[in-house]
């Protein structure tokens, strides 16, 4: 077949100065489903993860919770620091840290990890109240201050991951 039947046919219509999208502008479309896909998942398998272990540390040392409990435990703050995500990404797209400013930027970061940890605290505790309630029993946490604190060290880290991802 000649050169002119085939342009007839379609098969070379394609302009030849219309560039291919890169894989990046291929991806842009996907970006939110794909971003919140990822902390979505990362979340839960956490929770999961967490949840195992916490439940073989119960039992390896008698502590007597039900099974139920620290799947609540873990489920209530993965719940908390998931709906925390939006804020840290217009925390961090405010104050970006970059090699240039971190000296400037990191005062601000340790009182944002402060705001993070106090908020995850009083989200996951207020879920497991309301949870412990509907069993008939009472979640308790104090001494709040050493619980605070407590958190605070795990927390802190969470927020640095979080931060830097």
């Amino acid at each position: 077949m000649s050169r002119e039947g085939r342009a007839r046919t379609g098969s070379y219509n394609a302009r030849m100065d219309s560039p291919t999208p890169s894989l990046y502008q291929r991806y842009l479309p996907w970006r939110r489903s794909v971003e919140s896909g990822f902390w979505v998942i990362s979340y839960l398998a956490s929770a999961l993860g967490n949840s195992i272990t916490a439940n073989m540390d119960v039992r390896r040392l008698g502590l007597g919770f039900s099974a139920w409990q620290p799947v609540v435990w873990e489920t209530s703050s993965a719940v908390v620091a998931l709906a925390l995500v939006p804020a840290m990404v217009w925390f961090t797209r405010r104050w970006p840290l970059q090699l240039d400013n971190w000296r400037r930027v990191l005062p601000v970061y340790l009182l944002g990890s402060v705001a993070w940890s106090a908020l995850h605290v009083i989200g996951m505790v207020a879920i497991r109240k309301v949870i412990y309630a509907s069993q008939g029993l009472h979640y308790e946490f104090s001494p709040w201050w050493w619980e605070s604190g407590y958190e605070y060290l795990k927390d802190v880290r969470s927020y640095a991951s979080v931060a830097l991802i």
